[in-house]
């Protein structure tokens, strides 16, 4: 049923194609994209060619990648979860680290005990 999403490297397969990273799906009831390292590489690579993660559309990011199988809903989904990454990753370098109290996390404090 999947098997066309499956990008198989043969003899017949041009050079240039040889190289680019294969789809891995899941053996799940409802199959998922495994995004391997070097798939994740060449996401991230057309993201940064596109002017960012807050630029670049998933439509564009297909076309930047060029990957056979990939479709939409895998880029719109890994894009929205990169973003949200990069956007974490933002808010923690914008604290000061050398403030008291500046910590994301709260001090912690013992629970009021109902039988006092």
């Amino acid at each position: 049923m999947f098997s066309g999403l499956i990008h198989r490297q043969e003899a017949s397969i041009p050079q240039e194609e040889i190289h680019s990273p294969s789809l891995v799906l899941t053996a799940d009831p409802k199959p998922r994209l495994r995004w391997t390292s070097d798939l994740h590489e060449r996401f991230v690579d057309a993201v940064a060619q596109l002017g960012g993660p807050e630029k670049a559309t998933p439509k564009t990011i297909m076309r930047a990648m060029g990957v056979k199988g990939l479709t939409l809903f895998h880029l719109k989904s890994h894009l929205q979860k990169y973003r949200l990454g990069k956007q974490s990753g933002k808010e923690m370098t914008e604290q000061p680290k050398d403030v008291p109290g500046s910590s994301s996390l709260s001090p912690r404090v013992p629970a009021p005990d109902i039988n006092e």
